[in-house]
């Protein structure tokens, strides 16, 4: 579905965690003089504590419903580059709406990518609890082959962020933009 756009539409970025939506995004709203947005920094914001916390005082499915919240306010939002939490895409009665408003890009890259970025990451898993209770590679997998084809469906664009570098990446969404006619 490719929306008529103007320069005050979002652009949203999804993917699995790791894939750079938010160091991406940071960058991408700076060069186009955007505002940005992180959806699990907004839950966190709202609910006044971390999602390890969160999760552990109302679930993952608790943690979800605070998520749709914030998600139901992205089409309020102009000139906004937006990274969504990883499961943000399943949501799926919201995206419908969400690809009228917005540019929805679907950063991705390789398990093993993902796999070493998180395990690099020393602040991945005290802030993100293990969403099935599996081995990471395991549950990794699981997650990828459950949303892929989510992200797939919505997104306009999809980029490997796990080949580029971050201003490769940016570059890229910026001609994908500049064909829309934005910024």
């Amino acid at each position: 579905m490719m929306a008529r756009l103007k320069a005050s539409d979002l652009i949203i970025l999804v993917g699995y965690r790791g894939v750079g939506k938010t160091t991406i995004g940071r960058r991408l709203a700076r060069s186009l003089g955007y505002a940005f947005c992180d959806t699990d920094d907004e839950v966190v914001r709202l609910q006044g504590e971390d999602i390890a916390s969160i999760v552990t005082r109302l679930g993952w499915q608790g943690f979800r419903a605070q998520e749709y919240r914030v998600l139901q306010r992205l089409e309020k939002l102009t000139k906004t580059v937006v990274a969504t939490g990883g499961g943000a895409i399943e949501h799926r009665d919201i995206w419908p709406e969400l690809q009228r408003h917005a540019v929805v890009v679907w950063l991705d890259a390789a398990q093993h990518v993902i796999f070493n970025r998180i395990s690099q990451d020393s602040h991945s898993q005290s802030q993100r609890p293990s969403l099935t209770g599996a081995e990471q590679a395991q549950e990794i997998g699981a997650m990828l082959a459950k949303r892929n084809p989510l992200y797939r469906q919505a997104a306009q664009l999809e980029i490997d962020s796990g080949t580029l570098s971050v201003d490769q990446t940016v570059a890229e969404i910026r001609r994908f933009l500049s064909v829309l006619r934005l910024p």
